[in-house]
């Protein structure tokens, strides 16, 4: 009876482990989908507008787009394997 409630625990905590490995495959997924849309709206050249803390809309500059891009590549490079 020991072994059975304890080989019935372990089958639990695997499917609960499967369970979450493939909920983080699934998120990776879409942060990689989603980051590879925006790297290519920034490659498209479309001005990207940002709020700031005031609530004022800011447009970004070079450097800016050249930030996003970085960040863009890292998410792409983290999600995309």
């Amino acid at each position: 009876e020991l072994d059975a409630k304890r080989r019935k625990l372990e089958e639990e905590e695997k499917a609960k482990q499967q369970a979450d490995e493939a909920k983080q495959a699934k998120d990776r997924a879409e942060n990689c989908t989603r980051a590879k849309a925006y790297q290519r709206t920034l490659n498209d050249g479309i001005r990207i507008s940002r709020t700031n803390s005031q609530g004022e809309r800011e447009i970004l500059d070079d450097a800016g787009r050249a930030d996003e891009m970085r960040r863009t590549l890292d998410a792409i490079k983290d999600n995309c394997q």
